[in-house]
């Protein structure tokens, strides 16, 4: 005698369930359904949180919560969450700040727009009581760049108008013609 293919020898007169079915989960009272329960104070209670950090065992009969994506509220111990430590929340906004970074970067690129930028910028920290330092700093660095090119221009300026005037004296006394005068070619006309 042959037994059939789903026999279950622990129960002989129930045929075993076919391979790869799950048997279906037991049915959960309606009352136990619609009643929701209210944590307790007891800590070996089924609906007391635990402490932060560890998983608790699901009650017995309930399929495990599932936590909620993207929700970031108060701990599961049913305290409210504690507020930020002081000195880590972010710094607010300060109306002038950003002029004051781009009027010293552009100090040094390019002086006249920086020092605007860093006016505009330190009037506007001035009423937001914001600091200045900045600010400042791309004035001060604008001006001394300003200067620093104004006196370059004029040795720049200088030099050109002596070289030339000297080019100028010597066509005059050796007169129209290309001269060489130690080393020095000169093209008067």
């Amino acid at each position: 005698m042959s037994l059939p293919p789903n026999y279950d020898p622990q129960n002989p007169e129930r045929p075993a369930d076919p391979v790869g079915e799950v048997p279906p989960a037991p049915p959960v009272p309606p009352e136990a359904a619609s009643v929701p329960h209210a944590p307790s104070a007891d800590p070996v209670a089924p609906g007391y949180a635990g402490p932060a950090g560890y998983a608790t065992p699901p009650a017995p009969g309930y399929p495990p919560a599932e936590p909620t994506p993207g929700y970031q509220g108060a701990p599961a111990t049913g305290y409210p969450a504690a507020p930020p430590a002081p000195g880590y929340a972010p710094a607010p906004s300060v109306p002038g700040r950003g002029l004051a970074i781009a009027g010293l970067i552009c100090a040094f690129l390019v002086a006249p727009v920086g020092i605007i930028l860093s006016i505009i910028a330190l009037v506007k920290l001035n009423k937001s009581g914001g600091s200045k330092g900045i600010a400042i700093a791309g004035l001060i660095i604008g001006i001394l760049v300003t200067i620093a090119w104004i006196i370059g221009i004029i040795i720049t300026v200088t030099l050109a108008a002596g070289l030339l005037g000297n080019v100028i004296e010597m066509c005059s006394q050796l007169g129209p013609g290309v001269w060489d005068v130690n080393g020095v070619t000169y093209t008067c006309e």
